[in-house]
């Protein structure tokens, strides 16, 4: 039965309570982001607490005595109905569960959906030292008596039904404390890869990461089932697998099936989180000590005195005058270091962080595709000319990214072990892949153009406003050579001299044809259609944001986000695509470096199979894949991401197919 509506549910990890990281404006922050998505329900991918900090509370006897001392005000009376050591100590512990889950239950914000009903909120906590631990799954048993739109969903594996999907999603998160690696993806694996290999029920539709800080997504293909990774939402402040990504996913299931995954970047704030702190409306001394915490942190007294070039005495008074007023946060003291710095236990529960929605911000939204391999008997080419067309029409792509490989090419005796379509030429390939091409731009065209058209019903548009709506309605094309188009390098040969060409010459002839049909003729076109394909391998987005297209000369790697978070690396751009690979993932990296939040997207392929992959045992990941980003100031804050794949069917053209077709028309005298 398909799904008979959509769905769209939030996703969080690693609030960390109790941690110094622990952030209670990104929980509020996130809840205003889920309210604004309107999710049907939210899931805390495990780390409700944090187990290392929480333990030497309870590990502490002395602490755990002055707990219960303070909660029943020392002993029974009477001797003998004195209760032991070990009774007052497991008494305390419980006190402090209990102080803990009311003060996490205070600090939730509640949701309501559009009816006026609570939004549930599943918590599955890790049992891992490392997160949750056992202390964790004691809190989430009382929060559920405390808040009646929690549930306690259970530990480490755990999964939930999508009503409107009849679908299944499995959220896991570690048993036991994960190796640290390089890698965002080598823990994510290990635990699909590991319950995978345990479980006897049926796989579920999705899974879902929590507890390693990294937003990854990986579609089904090489993977038996898509994946995805959930942010951290704390102050990142220890590494136990590769923590890189503060902030939550939104998920957006579809009645077509596939799903969008919304990523929202709040590294950003808690790396810059001192410019969140207000400024004081007191002297300007006191001002310039705030001015000076904010800009450079903990400062002691004879820093502050070199950077306001005022006395001690002043500075100290300033400071008293602070706290003793209603500024917040004070600015406290501390004794070992001699450092002043802002009240961290105000940072951790008072800071209010910015709220930027979608539609404040600049959007490129892209559908990229590599390895189209034109000329090969395995590509999908129904699926690209019939199906692209309304991926990109449905998912509003400004920008067409061809990220190499573009045509099947000749070397290895690949048409002698018939992997290419009978007496094709490189000319011919490169031809039929300007065609396949051309044929997804001027379809999109087509659509979008009728759209703009209905704004003139009343009086035709003039001549300066049609070239506005036809530069609109057509996508702009981005591509790069890929080591199968460079194959005629060695024949001295520029890769794609063909393919531009013919594309822009077919895009213009396209174009005019449309126009034609609707009465409209517009000269110098081709200058149109030459602006809309762009050769190269750095660009500038539509919003001005750079990108760069890879095509590295390598195979894949058993990490599935190795040569993504290379190609991080090496390019200097926010944003990256990259393919020949033939597998897909996307990867949301934070760099300490001008770029912040940066997005690489590594697309599988149009081709289902090559012999070469088959016979390696390698399995393809065929589609495309949909990149939209919000920026705001040359910021990326918010990313969505999707890869499409429906309508492939493993298309294959058998060339003795081909000619008994042929020798069929000759004896049929057609």
């Amino acid at each position: 039965m398909p799904p008979s509506q959509s769905e769209t549910i939030g996703l969080m990890s690693r609030l960390d309570w109790g941690s110094p990281g622990f952030r209670q404006g990104l929980v509020e922050l996130a809840f205003q982001h889920f309210e604004k998505e309107n999710v049907r329900f939210v899931i805390l991918a495990g780390g409700l607490v944090s187990y290392p900090h929480l333990k030497r509370q309870t590990g502490s006897n002395e602490t755990l005595l002055f707990v219960w001392e303070e909660e029943f005000g020392g002993d029974y009376g009477e001797d003998d109905k004195k209760p032991s050591r070990k009774v007052k100590l497991e008494q305390a512990r419980q006190i402090l569960f209990e102080r803990w889950a009311k003060e996490i239950a205070e600090m939730l914000p509640k949701l309501r959906n559009g009816s006026g009903h609570l939004v549930r909120i599943y918590i599955v906590t890790s049992p891992a030292p490392n997160y949750d631990g056992w202390i964790g799954r004691e809190i989430a048993r009382r929060l559920t008596v405390l808040r009646p739109d929690i549930r306690y969903w259970g530990e480490e594996s755990v999964q939930l039904p999508l009503k409107y999907q009849n679908k299944i999603v499995w959220v896991l998160g570690p048993e036991k404390a994960s190796w640290r690696s390089k890698y965002f993806s080598t823990a994510v694996d290990r635990l699909i890869e590991d319950e995978e290999k345990q479980t006897s029920q049926a796989l579920p539709d999705l899974w879902i990461v929590g507890c390693t800080a990294s937003s990854l997504q990986r579609p089904k293909g090489e993977k038996k089932r898509p994946y995805i990774s959930v942010p951290a939402l704390h102050r990142l402040k220890e590494v136990h697998t590769a923590e890189n990504q503060v902030g939550i996913l939104v998920v957006e299931f579809s009645p077509q099936g596939h799903f969008l995954v919304r990523n929202y970047n709040f590294k950003d704030y808690t790396a810059r989180e001192r410019e969140c702190i207000p400024d004081p409306e007191g002297t300007p001394i006191q001002k310039g000590v705030v001015t000076e915490l904010k800009r450079k942190g903990a400062m002691t007294i004879g820093m502050l005195e070199d950077a306001l070039q005022m006395s001690r005495a002043e500075i100290t008074a300033a400071i008293e005058a602070l706290n003793g007023g209603s500024y917040a946060p004070a600015i406290r003291l501390d004794k070992d270091s001699q450092l002043y710095d802002f009240d961290s236990r105000w940072v951790e529960t008072k800071l209010k962080y910015p709220m930027v929605t979608r539609d404040m911000c600049r959007e490129d939204t892209l559908l990229n595709f590599g390895c189209l391999h034109a000329g090969s008997v395995f590509s999908e080419y129904r699926f690209f000319v019939h199906e692209v067309p309304k991926i990109m029409i449905r998912q509003g792509s400004k920008v067409l990214v061809g990220c190499g490989d573009l045509i099947e090419g000749l070397e290895h005796d690949l048409d002698k072990r018939g992997e290419t379509m009978a007496g094709m030429n490189y000319t011919d390939m490169e031809r039929l892949a300007a065609w396949m091409v051309c044929q997804v731009m001027l379809k999109t065209f087509k659509t979008r153009f009728a759209e703009a058209l209905q704004a003139f019903k009343e009086k035709a548009p003039s001549r300066k406003q049609l070239r506005s709506l036809v530069e609109e309605s057509l996508v702009t094309f981005l591509y790069r050579e890929g080591n199968h188009d460079a194959w005629v390098l060695k024949r001295g040969i520029v890769p794609l001299a063909v393919f531009g060409p013919a594309l822009i010459s077919c895009l213009t002839k396209g174009v005019a044809e449309i126009l034609k049909e609707r009465g409209f003729k517009l000269p110098d076109l081709q200058s149109i259609t030459e602006a809309k394909v762009c050769y190269g391998e750095v660009h500038k987005l539509p919003s001005g944001m750079g990108i760069t297209l890879l095509h590295p000369f390598m195979a894949r790697a058993l990490t599935s986000s190795l040569r993504a978070q290379q190609m991080l690396d090496q390019a200097k751009t926010p944003v990256v695509v990259g393919a020949n690979f033939h597998v897909a993932i996307n990867v949301g990296q934070w760099d300490s470096s001008n770029f912040g939040q940066r997005v690489a997207q590594q697309v599988g392929s149009i081709v289902w199979k090559t012999e070469f992959e088959h016979g390696r045992l390698k399995t393809l990941d065929v589609g495309v894949g949909h990149l939209r980003i919000f920026s705001r100031e040359g910021r990326i804050l918010i990313t969505e991401s999707a890869f499409f794949s429906e309508g492939t069917s493993q298309e294959t053209h058998k060339n003795e197919e081909l000619l008994l077709r042929f020798m069929e028309s000759l004896e049929n005298g057609s």
